[in-house]
């Protein structure tokens, strides 16, 4: 019988060989929001409050994603461009 870890490491080696990057930083739910934050912040040139932060988050976690994907309101509507001012 194949032991749990195995199968994680070979995942894990398998993403590796995808040239995916391994954060072994990266543990726990907070860590992975914060390192969410920091690159999304960093990849649209924005600053989120932390109420943002969790509008954001409530948006896009569901524990279904076919739901995920027909959310009502979309993204824009969220964080509107400062031009329609």
């Amino acid at each position: 019988m194949t032991k749990e870890n195995h199968i994680e490491q070979n995942f894990i080696n398998k993403l590796i060989e995808q040239k995916y990057t391994y954060r072994p930083d990266i543990r726990t739910r907070d860590a992975l929001n914060q390192n969410f934050r920091e690159k999304f912040q960093e990849l649209n040139y924005v600053n989120l409050s932390d109420a943002e932060f969790s509008r954001l988050i409530e948006q896009i976690i569901s524990a279904d994603v076919f739901t995920a994907q027909y959310k009502k309101e979309p993204m824009q509507q969220l964080f509107p461009s400062k031009e329609a001012d």
